[in-house]
């Protein structure tokens, strides 16, 4: 699951550079601390949708409290003013599918 989180935070991130939406826009408002780097895609929001893929092959009858919760987990990130909603969803695609690579693998 750290996995997802450092594929994407390492190279996906600096690949496209794009700042957060409190510094790129001046209405969006910030609640918490102001998060340093880049904002495309979510690392926490794919982290989470990893987590949720890779538990719901062990627990089947979780998998719609598990992906609430990841998805509650990307919501968070839009309301707390971090992310823009494209880095969201693209966060969340691409944490099910480096767990599904996980999975296939081995792992």
């Amino acid at each position: 699951m750290a996995l997802a989180g450092t594929a994407v935070e390492i190279p996906i991130k600096r690949l496209f550079n794009r700042t957060r939406p409190f510094v790129a826009l001046t209405v969006a408002n910030v609640i918490g601390e102001r998060p340093s780097g880049y904002s495309f895609p979510s690392a926490h929001t794919a982290t989470s949708f990893a987590a949720a893929w890779l538990l719901s092959r062990h627990y089947p009858r979780r998998t719609p409290l598990l992906f609430g919760v990841a998805g509650l987990v990307g919501l968070s990130r839009l309301y707390l003013g971090v992310h823009y909603l494209t880095d969201v969803l693209v966060g969340a695609a691409l944490g099910v599918a480096l767990a599904e690579a996980y999975r296939r693998a081995g792992g």
